[in-house]
């Protein structure tokens, strides 16, 4: 859900993945993550979810070549797991990258 409303306006499809220089590489095992109509989530292995994770940092990262990225993720609190794990990921690999991340938090308050 939050990987898809941060990348959903890229596009990007399976179609995509030959001609797109945004899933060129690792990139393309991004696509999972983007599809609007995500397969039934079964059990989650590091088999199945390593690789996804990967793909959305080289996705971001192919991103970043074109300059500076900043992702806004508002309302992080109703994000689902796997989207906070991806940006997680990201984070913990973000050293020396033209990157923002902004994520809003509504408190109890």
């Amino acid at each position: 859900g939050g990987v898809r409303a941060l990348f959903g306006g890229l596009g990007l499809s399976a179609e995509d993945a030959q001609d797109s220089p945004l899933l060129r590489g690792s990139a393309r095992r991004a696509l999972p993550a983007l599809d609007p109509r995500p397969a039934e989530e079964g059990p989650s292995t590091a088999a199945t979810v390593y690789p996804v994770l990967h793909g959305l940092y080289w996705l971001a990262a192919n991103l970043m070549a074109q300059g500076p990225l900043l992702l806004v993720l508002d309302d992080v609190h109703w994000c689902d797991e796997r989207s906070l794990r991806w940006i997680d990921f990201l984070l913990r690999r973000a050293d020396q990258l033209p990157l923002l991340v902004v994520l809003a938090q509504r408190t109890e308050a």
